[in-house]
């Protein structure tokens, strides 16, 4: 048997599925490594609904603005998640990431890149 496949345009596919079902980014302060078993952030802080989903492909992007006075000094992670409410640790996880940003003094404008491959 030959080795499967996913031509482009069932990517493409896949990215606008996901991404439809994308509703929160969300903000913490946690600093564990991510890994596969993750379902949520570890000390989320700050969660909003997505404001802008953009798509090129099978790569897209996910937009939301959190409000500065809300924010933590400091930041370690981020996450994407599916099917949430603006409730800490509601729907599935999409994506948890360690990116480490300090609080500045204007909003904060979170964008998350995925690229199917």
């Amino acid at each position: 048997m030959g080795t499967p496949v996913i031509p482009t345009e069932g990517l493409t596919r896949a990215a606008k599925l996901i991404m439809d079902d994308c509703t929160h980014l969300a903000v913490g302060t946690g600093t564990n490594t991510p890994v596969v078993g993750d379902t949520q952030l570890q000390e989320e802080t700050n969660r909003i609904a997505v404001a802008q989903r953009l798509q090129s492909g099978a790569q897209f992007q996910l937009r939301a603005t959190l409000a500065n006075n809300n924010l933590p000094t400091t930041m370690e992670e981020a996450s994407a998640h599916m099917n949430g409410s603006g409730s800490p640790n509601a729907g599935d996880i999409l994506i948890r990431t360690l990116e480490q940003f300090a609080k500045g003094t204007s909003d904060l404008l979170l964008v998350i890149d995925i690229t199917l491959t």
